[in-house]
């Protein structure tokens, strides 16, 4: 985020000299769109199948201008991004706890304000040599990682699933990676259990579950 609001610096028009962002109090705010969101999600509620994100964007059209990724904006990669010139000192930084910051278009420092009307502290966030005008960030590559426990159970349940071209498309390319990467838990060992615990309860589940859809399928000749 921080990456991000220093791109939007040094883009200011030159009578803009700066821009301050204000973390609003968790639980004690509320905007419009709030309210939006609850809408969405009652009619999201009422659809019986949502098999790809363009039965969403339908959704989306009856409450606003519907903007697509990929077709009318691009995703940026700004934490590689961010490696090439913020410090990482930033740790000691109690950002967290910040209300208000103040970013300058000649400073490499960031003001942090504690309070909504307190007066900032500014702390230096880019490296010594760090020189990120012409740098610009790379586009996030757009690919999915899923283990091959779920590739599987999603090819099974497709089976049982009417598919048009344009879904099949989405579904190759979700699947098309697995991810390679062990998940690793770094948690307590009471936790560690209560998680396997849930994890084969899931598992019998979804034995059950598949047991019952092959079962409907046979019953139905398919």
């Amino acid at each position: 985020m921080l990456a991000y609001l220093l791109s939007c610096v040094r883009k200011l028009p030159s009578h803009i000299k700066g821009i301050k962002v204000y973390f609003p109090v968790r639980g004690h705010s509320f905007i419009p769109p709030d309210r939006v969101f609850g809408k969405i999600e009652k009619r999201v509620k009422k659809s019986v199948t949502i098999k790809t994100p363009a039965g969403y964007h339908h959704i989306f059209k009856h409450f606003g201008r519907v903007k697509v990724l990929k077709k009318h904006w691009t995703l940026y990669n700004f934490r590689e991004w961010a490696k090439q010139f913020l410090t990482e000192k930033l740790g000691d930084i109690k950002i967290r706890n910040s209300r208000v910051w103040t970013l300058r278009r000649n400073k490499r420092e960031i003001g942090i304000s504690y309070l909504y009307a307190g007066t900032p502290e500014w702390y230096n966030i880019l490296k010594p040599d760090a020189k990120f005008q012409g740098i610009q960030p790379p586009p996030l590559k757009m690919q999915t990682h899923v283990t091959k426990l779920k590739k599987a159970d999603v090819e099974f349940l497709l089976k049982s699933v009417s598919l048009n071209p344009s879904e099949e498309e989405f579904f190759k390319e979700a699947l098309k990676e697995v991810a390679k990467k062990k998940f690793r838990m770094n948690w307590s060992s009471t936790s560690q259990n209560q998680y396997c615990q849930e994890n084969r309860r899931c598992a019998k589940n979804l034995k059950v579950h598949r047991q019952k859809l092959r079962l409907l399928l046979v019953r139905n000749g398919s």
